[in-house]
């Protein structure tokens, strides 16, 4: 955002680290959520909750206040300890939605995927395995009223399956 900026400040830095976290975990918001001591079991919870990194989570504890330096410095450097990946999944990973809608337009126009990701300039297995996350199955809701039901007044049931 630094039109003027040197590659490699480190105030620069700084600022965008600043303001990812606070576009990720608003201070407003998760200022309260924060555990004032190193709960790991707290932490794990946050994680799921933001959808970010425990090093991120207990950065911004540091940052907002709620941890002290002594708590930040051990809590990073178990973190290091731990190496990569960290503990506690975040969960289902996120599927890109409108991907998939937008190769099966390009192939209505002529363009094969292997053509679109020859022309994207990306790892065909990269694009692959973006593509296969895209077009995995995913649950849907609907609504099952049939008539055919022992009870003719029997509640409608929601069924969660996969198409």
């Amino acid at each position: 955002m630094h039109l003027d900026a040197e590659p490699g400040s480190r105030i620069v830095e700084n600022q965008a680290h600043d303001f990812a976290a606070e576009f990720l975990m608003p201070g407003a918001e998760i200022a309260d959520e924060l555990p004032q001591r190193l709960d790991w079991e707290a932490l794990y919870a946050l994680k799921r909750r933001w959808g970010t990194s425990l090093k991120s989570i207990v950065y911004r504890a540091h940052a907002l206040g709620a941890f002290r330096e002594s708590t930040y410095k051990r809590a990073m450097m178990l973190l290091a300890q731990n190496g990569d990946p960290e503990p506690c999944d975040l969960g289902p990973r996120e599927a890109p939605l409108l991907l998939e809608k937008a190769v099966r337009l390009c192939e209505q126009t002529g363009v094969s995927f292997d053509e679109l990701v020859a022309r994207s300039g990306l790892p065909f297995e990269l694009a692959n395995e973006v593509y296969a996350t895209a077009t995995m199955t995913r649950p849907r809701l609907s609504l099952d009223a049939s008539t055919e039901s022992a009870a003719a007044d029997a509640p409608v049931a929601l069924q969660l399956f996969p198409s």
